[in-house]
């Protein structure tokens, strides 16, 4: 469900019937917020991983990824939806980048001192929510969601902590290629887009990710490529034409080479998986 306008946010309880009830696997373009009070019985689907719906837990969903929600009527808590452009009107440039360390990993669960402190933060962007327009609304929503996100960044367990000026230019990698994943797959290219070498690059992913910038690539287009799989309804030369492959066969060969299934069998076999 699209949010309405640039630079909104929206409120909703998360038994809501009318926005949970059916919701299928979807995409959206705007950023979602789920704070759980009471959890029971239901759980999401998130990129293809299912969570289940806890007490006193905090779900992080970003633009493009595949999400449904299974919501029971006896589940309380509160959803905040927000534009990308009102995220980044209320949040200095560091905090976007943690989003992609959350990418596979959106569930935080809570302490009683956590959950209280953003149960009290939900709650008072919901006040102001209802209140008439004022000359000054948006900007209160910004600056107290701005004290969420940065709760958020305290709450992060050790292992997801990092320093942000040891790892700007590989968060901005990370940024760079999920903007941009459908049409630039160059190592090079991304590169000279953060200004600096592409051995610089090379090493300063390898040390913060593991992994090397063109296998990072890679897995970002591949899950692109099941999100696609599962919400839309195209064929995969129609695909393979989206992602900017030379062919369909090129298509094939790279979806073999990153799943050992062929694109068939990966489309087949993510369907039966996600009943989608």
């Amino acid at each position: 469900m699209p949010l309405k306008k640039e630079f909104s946010i929206e409120i909703v309880d998360i038994n809501d019937v009318s926005f949970v009830k059916n919701q299928k696997l979807h995409r959206d373009s705007c950023f979602e917020f789920l704070l759980f009070k009471t959890g029971k019985d239901g759980s999401q689907i998130i990129d293809f991983k299912e969570y289940v719906n806890t007490s006193q837990s905090i779900f992080i969903i970003a633009p493009g990824q595949a999400h449904q929600l299974y919501c029971s009527l006896e589940e309380t808590g509160i959803i905040i939806r927000v534009s990308k452009e009102f995220l980044e009107y209320s949040v200095i440039p560091f905090q976007v980048n943690w989003f992609f360390k959350l990418h596979m990993n959106p569930k935080l669960t809570l302490d009683n001192l956590q959950f209280k402190k953003l149960c009290s933060r939900f709650k008072k962007i919901k006040e102001i929510c209802c209140e008439d327009v004022t000359r000054f609304k948006l900007q209160k929503l910004q600056k107290i969601f701005g004290l969420i996100l940065f709760e958020i960044l305290e709450f992060l367990p050790d292992e997801l902590d990092f320093d942000f000026v040891d790892t700007s230019v590989s968060y901005e990698f990370i940024s760079l290629v999920v903007d941009n994943v459908k049409e630039i797959r160059s190592v090079k290219k991304y590169a000279l887009s953060l200004n600096t070498s592409t051995n610089k690059l090379e090493k300063e992913v390898k040390k913060h990710f593991g992994r090397s910038p063109i296998n990072i690539i890679n897995e970002l287009l591949i899950i692109e490529i099941k999100r696609i799989y599962l919400v839309e309804k195209l064929s995969h030369k129609e695909i393979a034409f989206l992602l900017k492959f030379d062919s369909q066969s090129s298509y094939s060969r790279f979806v073999k080479a990153q799943t050992k299934m062929t694109p068939t069998e990966l489309k087949i076999n993510l369907k039966k998986n996600f009943n989608a």
